[in-house]
C-alpha cells in the first residue's frame, strides 16, 4: 500500500490533470466553478452558514457572522489566497489546518477574533464534503440548462421536420421511410431521460454533513447542520460515518456518462446521412 506521501503525490498528479482538462475542455464558467479559489470560497460558505446557526444557538457570539462576512466581501478569497493555503499546506500537511490559517490571516485586519469561530464544533469533511456537493449541485445546474435548451431545440426542430422523408434504417442499411422529425423526436426524448436521470442525481449530491469526526453529532447539535443546509440549499443527509457516501457521487458520474449516448447516436446518424 502506497505511503501518506504516496498518497499525497498521486493527489497532486490528479489534481494537475484535473486542471489541464478542465482548462482545454471546459467552459468559462464550468472552470471558474472548479477553480482553486471558488473551492475556498465555498468552504468558507459552508464554514459561515455553521457558525450562523452556531450564532443562533447562542453558542457563537453574537454578530460574529456579520463580520465575518463583511470581511469576506471586502476581501473575497482569490487566486493570491489559494497560493497561501498551498504554501501552508506544505507546512501542515493538512488542507483544512492550511485554510484556517489562511482564513485568520486574510481576515486578520476586517474581522479580527471572529476568525477564532470559523470551523467551531466541526471536523475537516464537515466542510470539505459539504462544500463539494454544493459544487457538484452548480456543476449540475449548468450542465442542466445546457440539456433544456438542446431539448428545446430538438422538439422545435422534429416539429418542423414532421412531414419531411427520409430513409429509415436497421441494421445500418436502407430500410422503410421515415421522417426526419420522428429521428429528431427520438433524440429529444433521450436527452428527457438524461435530465429526468440528472436531476435525481443532483438530488443524490444535494445534501450536507456536519456531524462532527464520526458522525454522531457529539460536537455539533443536528439543528446546526438543518440550519446550515437551509442557508445553503442541501438537505441533511440522514445518515453518515466520517464522510458522505460515495454512491451518492457515482450516482452523479453514471448520469453524466448516459448525457454522452444520445449525443454519440446524434453523430452518427449525422455521418449515416452524408
Amino acid at each position: 500500500m502506497p505511503s501518506a506521501a504516496g498518497w499525497n503525490a498521486c493527489s497532486a498528479d490528479l489534481v494537475v490533470a484535473s486542471a489541464d482538462v478542465i482548462e482545454r475542455y471546459s467552459t468559462p464558467e464550468m472552470s471558474r466553478l472548479w477553480s482553486e479559489a471558488e473551492r475556498y470560497r465555498t468552504w468558507l460558505e459552508v464554514e459561515l452558514a455553521a457558525t450562523e446557526a452556531f450564532e443562533s444557538l447562542g453558542e457563537v457570539p453574537a454578530g460574529t457572522t456579520e463580520r465575518l462576512r463583511a470581511a469576506a466581501t471586502a476581501r473575497p478569497l482569490d487566486d493570491g489566497f489559494a497560493a497561501r493555503v498551498a504554501t501552508l499546506e506544505e507546512q501542515t500537511r493538512h488542507d483544512i489546518v492550511a485554510f484556517t490559517r489562511a482564513i485568520g490571516e486574510h481576515f486578520a485586519d476586517d474581522a479580527g477574533d471572529a476568525t477564532r469561530y470559523i470551523h467551531y464544533g466541526l471536523t475537516s469533511t464537515d466542510v470539505v464534503d459539504s462544500a463539494q456537493n454544493l459544487i457538484l449541485v452548480r456543476a449540475v445546474d449548468l450542465i442542466r440548462s445546457e440539456l433544456d435548451a438542446v431539448h428545446e431545440v430538438l422538439l422545435d426542430l422534429a416539429a418542423r421536420h414532421k412531414q419531411t422523408l427520409t430513409i429509415g434504417r436497421t441494421h445500418g442499411i436502407h430500410a422503410e421511410p421515415t421522417t426526419f422529425g420522428l429521428k429528431l423526436l427520438n433524440f429529444a426524448a433521450a436527452f428527457a431521460r438524461d435530465r429526468e436521470r440528472l436531476e435525481r442525481a443532483r438530488q443524490a449530491v444535494g445534501v450536507i454533513m456536519l456531524s462532527g469526526s464520526v458522525g454522531t453529532y457529539a460536537h455539533v447539535p443536528p439543528e446546526v447542520e438543518r440550519q446550515a443546509g437551509e442557508t445553503l440549499g442541501l438537505r441533511p443527509d440522514p445518515v453518515t460515518n466520517q464522510t458522505v457516501a460515495r454512491d451518492r457521487h457515482a450516482e452523479l458520474l453514471a448520469s453524466l456518462a448516459i448525457i454522452g449516448t444520445p449525443k454519440e447516436i446524434i453523430d452518427k446518424a449525422a455521418k449515416a446521412m452524408d
